[in-house]
């Protein structure tokens, strides 16, 4: 591919912007319907209930530029008392500088690090600190605004213009995509390794990135924080593994720096030689993350994977059923960050399930 091919960007309407990742992994429904911490606390306890065991508001103060604010409303598992992890949030908070609060990818960051670090806040503080400035040092949002340019503009932003074709490039395999939701809602990222097409390790790396981030945005619409890995390794051998660098810098950034973001990890269908590769790796995968990992195969995995998704609507190298579109990265580009692959653009509520169609991957 040339590499100064440049393909048309989407226009950018108010609901795309909500969707972005960057932006906000909520859309307006949600932020409707978010909790607000006012002037008196003690009304925390007529509007918050920890009765629940499945779903469960999270309240936390934001004093950035002076105002008090909610954080949004998630269906993710509280892991400690509310007032316990409320109490946290806002000492978190209170460490940040504007900068730093302003890089925060959307209200519930401080919460995730607080839980990541099992409630030990001044963990949590150096943590959030790290990660935040990954984010500013590594770019994210010029990955995630991409293709939120205006296409008609005179003088294009060469760091965005730069963006856009690399992650062109390194979608077009299709080794990697946000596509469709499991059963509860929670959005599902497929893996390819068959499908590498990249010797590049940076920019290999930046495409994850934009895929976690992309996922992130499609899963926050339906009251989410945490997203499901699908790794499909039919075809895998050592020759398309990646490389121990990126395997690495791939791990530590969703270690550290996406904290309380993956749901569950599914291998599918590892290979016996993958265990030479996965001997490699253990060693740099927390307890935590290795928790989350689960590896499945042949009718047993099928099985496993049915629990969790409709097989009407997974991708039918899982073991799913549906007739599904093959993938088109060009399309799936200049849709807005809250869509995942095959979902209609002028949908703008809630996904299920059930109303969304996944690609096929050819072998």
């Amino acid at each position: 591919m040339d590499g100064n091919t440049e393909i048309p960007v989407p226009s950018v309407s108010n609901v795309d912007i909500a969707g972005c990742a960057e932006t906000c992994n909520h859309n307006e429904s949600n932020n409707d319907s978010a909790l607000n911490i006012g002037k008196d606390e003690n009304a925390q306890e007529d509007n918050v209930s920890d009765s629940s065991p499945k779903v469960l508001s999270t309240l936390a103060q934001d004093d950035r530029q002076g105002k008090e604010k909610s954080m949004s409303i998630t269906k993710e598992k509280r892991l400690f008392d509310s007032d316990l992890e409320d109490n946290g949030v806002r000492k978190i908070l209170k460490e940040l500088t504007e900068e730093e609060k302003n890089l925060m990818p959307d209200e519930n960051e401080a919460m995730r690090h607080f839980r990541a670090e099992k409630g030990d806040v001044d963990k949590a503080i150096k943590k959030i600190k790290y990660a935040l400035k990954w984010r500013k040092d590594f770019g994210v949002s010029k990955l995630t605004t991409a293709f939120y340019e205006d296409s008609s503009s005179a003088t294009p932003n060469p760091d965005l213009a730069a963006s856009r074709t690399l992650l062109l490039e390194e979608s077009m395999t299709g080794k990697l995509y946000a596509s469709g939701y499991d059963r509860n809602g929670r959005a599902i990222l497929y893996m390819f390794p068959r499908n590498e097409c990249s010797t590049n390790s940076e920019n290999n790396v930046k495409n994850i990135v934009y895929q976690m981030e992309r996922a992130i945005a499609c899963t926050g619409k339906n009251g989410f924080e945490k997203i499901v890995i699908l790794v499909d390794f039919m075809g895998w051998s050592m020759k398309v593994a990646p490389p121990m660098k990126v395997t690495k810098q791939f791990l530590h950034i969703l270690q550290e720096c996406y904290p309380e973001r993956s749901y569950k990890i599914y291998a599918y269908n590892a290979p016996l030689l993958f265990r030479v590769f996965w001997k490699m790796v253990q060693p740099f995968i927390d307890p935590l993350t290795k928790s989350k990992i689960i590896f499945c195969s042949k009718k047993a995995g099928k099985e496993t994977l049915n629990d969790d998704f409709d097989m009407d609507k997974l991708h039918q190298n899982f073991g799913g059923t549906a007739e599904l579109r093959k993938f088109d990265a060009e399309e799936y580009l200049q849709m807005p960050m809250h869509l995942s692959f095959d979902e209609k653009a002028d949908d703008n509520s809630p996904q299920s399930p059930s109303d969304t169609t996944l690609p096929v991957e050819e072998n």
